[in-house]
């Protein structure tokens, strides 16, 4: 920490059974007004209850980044949600249904990517799932490992 601070810039944070906040986030601790008046102007009855809900101290610290759940990069979707609970920008109630449907069929999307990234590793958990995987008669496509390795 510099300067003798006991709060860090910066922190990932991960809870796999949150439920009202993104599972994977990053918190930046700093402080921005315009940001930390968005935080608190939106929907007043949303507002309401994240005062409540946060002990809320009125710092962008306060705000949680989505880093696209437990395994996945964040989304649009995580980017919409994230504005709907944190900003408490105001939606039709049906909005969150449909981020999350969304949310679900674009990772779907993304584990058929990355099966064929690997499809050897894939085959192997299917089989620990009880399924039966065969290999192509032609052998098994070569892993793609420079997208695995990519920074």
């Amino acid at each position: 920490m510099p300067f003798g601070k006991s709060e860090p810039i910066w922190r990932y944070d991960y809870f796999p059974d949150a439920d009202w906040k993104p599972v994977s986030y990053l918190h930046v601790h700093g402080h921005r007004d315009e940001a930390v008046h968005l935080m608190v102007s939106g929907d007043a009855q949303r507002n309401r209850r994240r005062l409540a809900r946060d002990n809320f101290r009125s710092g962008l610290s306060d705000l949680h980044f989505p880093l696209g759940g437990d395994r996945f990069r964040p989304c649009l979707e995580d980017v919409l949600e994230m504005l709907i609970q944190e900003f408490g920008i105001d939606c039709q109630d049906t909005a969150l249904d449909a981020i999350r449907a969304s949310r679900e069929a674009w990772r779907t999307k993304q584990i058929a990517a990355a099966v064929r990234d690997h499809p050897e590793s894939a085959a192997a958990s299917l089989r620990e799932l009880g399924y039966s995987v065969a290999r192509p008669q032609a052998g098994a496509p070569q892993a793609r490992t420079d997208r695995l390795r990519r920074y």
